[in-house]
């Protein structure tokens, strides 16, 4: 597997996290916050800590985030792949997005 194999298939896995709405907002926190804990992300997104572990364990299974110890907690950080192509994304309204005014 090559690198850009590496980046297509993290941009298709992406896709379809970005399909479920707690994944969004996970990910969404995961762009804004360097590395939140597990409860960090229950208590923005509003699930309980075993429904983090359980979409973690896919996000890090898919290779979009890893997770680290800090003592007692459970830190999650995004794979700089998928920081890459989240932070690429055209965001409605944002001057630089690339997008055509008209």
């Amino acid at each position: 597997m090559t690198n850009g194999d590496k980046l297509d298939t993290t941009g298709l896995s992406l896709l379809l996290h970005l399909r479920n709405d707690t994944e969004q907002q996970i990910l969404s926190l995961l762009m804004e916050d360097s590395a939140p804990s597990q409860s960090d992300i229950a208590g923005v997104v509003g699930i309980s800590s075993p429904s983090v572990s359980w979409h973690m364990k896919r996000l890090i299974a898919d290779g979009i985030v890893e997770s680290y110890r800090d003592g007692r907690n459970v830190k999650y950080l995004l794979m700089p792949e998928a920081a890459e192509i989240l932070g690429n994304v055209s965001r409605p309204g944002d001057k630089d997005s690339g997008t055509v005014q008209g």
